[in-house]
């Protein structure tokens, strides 16, 4: 699963955003150009969970096929 964190105001990259696949153990955080990439993933439905100090709270459902990948794209609102 394919991860990019943007700010929803100034559409910048969001960089050191916390990123978890909900249900599982798997998580990290975006670089600089707000990308993270999450792998292995089996075939199945998730939930990815997005959080930076500063910004509240996203999740935003994926699909991942057998034998494919996902994108999802996340854009996070100051609070």
């Amino acid at each position: 699963i394919s991860v990019t964190v943007t700010d929803a105001a100034t559409r910048q990259p969001v960089e050191a955003a916390r990123v978890f696949l909900a249900g599982t153990t798997l998580g990290g955080a975006t670089n600089a150009e707000g990308k993270l990439t999450l792998r292995p993933i089996a075939p199945g439905n998730y939930t990815v969970r997005v959080l930076r100090v500063g910004y509240a709270e996203r999740t935003a459902p994926v699909t991942v096929e057998p034998g494919g990948t996902a994108t999802v794209a996340v854009s996070l609102s100051a609070v």
